[in-house]
C-alpha cells in the first residue's frame, strides 16, 4: 500500500516481489546479459534518448507522483525530475564514448615494437538498490550507465520508481535486460547475495 505523506490517504497498491520472483528476475537478467551486450552502442544511445524524452514529456505527471508517494515540496520535486531527465541524456552520449587505450610495451629490447591494448566491456547482470529521498534520479544513476555500457540489472526501488519501468518497457531492450522489484528487506539480501552469472561468462575462471 503506497500512501500520500500529506494526507495519509490511500493511493496506489504495489505488489510485494517474493523469493521467486526475486530469482525469477535474477534469472531472466543472467540470460538476457548476452543480448544485452551485443546492443550496438547507437542502439543504447536511442534507448537512452527515449527515456530521456518520455522523462520530459511526463515531468509533470513524474513531479506530482513525487510530492504524493516521497513527500517532497513541488519545487524540490521539479527538480529531481530535471535531474532525472539529464542523467539520462548524459548516459545517452556516454553510450557512444566508450574508449578503450592503446598502451605502448616497449620496455626493453625483447618486448621492441609491442604494443597493448583494453577496452571497456560491460560485466553483465548487476543488482541495485536505492532509497527512497532522491526514488527517481538515485536509481537512475545506476540505470542509465548500465545501459548505457550494456548491463542488465535487477532494481529494489523506492515505490515512485516503479514509473520508470514503464518508460523503459516502451524501448527496445532485450527481454528480461531490466525488472524493478519492490520486495521486503530480505529481497534485498537475497539480490546481494546472488551467485548466479551469465552463461557467457561461465566458461572464464
Amino acid at each position: 500500500m503506497v500512501h500520500d505523506k500529506f494526507t495519509g490517504d490511500a493511493v496506489a497498491h504495489v505488489a510485494l516481489a517474493d523469493r521467486q520472483a526475486i530469482d525469477a528476475a535474477i534469472g531472466a537478467a543472467a540470460d538476457a546479459a548476452e543480448p544485452m551486450r551485443q546492443l550496438p552502442a547507437y542502439a543504447r544511445r536511442a534507448i537512452l534518448k527515449h527515456c530521456t524524452e518520455r522523462v520530459e514529456q511526463r515531468a509533470d505527471e513524474l513531479a506530482d507522483i513525487l510530492c504524493v508517494e516521497a513527500g517532497k515540496p513541488i519545487r524540490d520535486a521539479r527538480g529531481e525530475v530535471t535531474r532525472l531527465a539529464d542523467t539520462f541524456r548524459i548516459a545517452a552520449e556516454e553510450a557512444v564514448r566508450l574508449y578503450g587505450e592503446v598502451l605502448p610495451l616497449d620496455i626493453s629490447p625483447r618486448v621492441r615494437g609491442y604494443s597493448g591494448m583494453w577496452k571497456r566491456v560491460p560485466v553483465g547482470a548487476c543488482s541495485f538498490i536505492t532509497p527512497w529521498n532522491f526514488p527517481l534520479n538515485l536509481p537512475a544513476h545506476k540505470i542509465a550507465p548500465a545501459i548505457a555500457v550494456g548491463c542488465t540489472f535487477v532494481l529494489k526501488p523506492a515505490s515512485p520508481t516503479l514509473v520508470l519501468g514503464e518508460i523503459l518497457a516502451e524501448t527496445d531492450l532485450p527481454k528480461g535486460a531490466f525488472s524493478i522489484l519492490p520486495c521486503p528487506r530480505t529481497g534485498a539480501a537475497q539480490l546481494t547475495r546472488s551467485t548466479r552469472t551469465p552463461s557467457w561468462a561461465r566458461s572464464f575462471p
